[in-house]
């Protein structure tokens, strides 16, 4: 009887254990997901805001940002952005693109001047998030590239 009672017990826990490892996984699902839809956001944003001009003064920190550490937008300085329960950290890296062949800016011309406003730059985003409500959950991260024309 004590042994039954034992292995109940130890079969209940082993299910409680499960359920609470299977909850963990889909909440990470979740926000990788989030994730996703939030990198596909942001550079919706960073190509519409820095076409537009908006706040003013963007489009041309954007295109004079040469780097190496990551370009602050205007409309989020702080780079923290909160989705259903969990903070994202996101920075953007952005690096003109080099033409191959004459070394200048990717679009500009042979001697780098014909065509100033004709830059491409590759924009590196890095979403990273951590919750620290929840128990065996590290820091996670996802890079993102697109190619972005002046």
């Amino acid at each position: 009887m004590i042994l039954a009672i034992a292995f109940a017990s130890v079969a209940i826990l082993t299910l409680l254990v499960l359920c609470g490892s299977a909850l963990r996984a889909n909440q990470r699902t979740t926000d990788s997901t989030l994730a996703e839809t939030l990198a596909r956001s942001e550079f919706e944003r960073l190509r519409a805001r820095v076409a537009s001009d908006q706040p003013a003064g963007c489009h041309d920190s954007f295109w004079d940002h040469t780097g190496p550490g990551p370009w602050t937008p205007p409309w989020n300085p702080s780079g923290q952005v909160r989705l259903d329960r969990t903070d994202f950290s996101v920075a953007i890296y952005a690096e003109t693109v080099p033409d191959a062949t004459t070394g200048f800016a990717l679009g500009t011309g042979p001697t780098g001047v014909e065509h100033p406003d004709n830059r491409v730059k590759k924009v590196d985003l890095v979403i990273s998030w951590m919750d620290g409500e929840r128990q065996g959950y590290g820091r996670t991260t996802i890079h993102r590239t697109r190619l972005v024309c002046q």
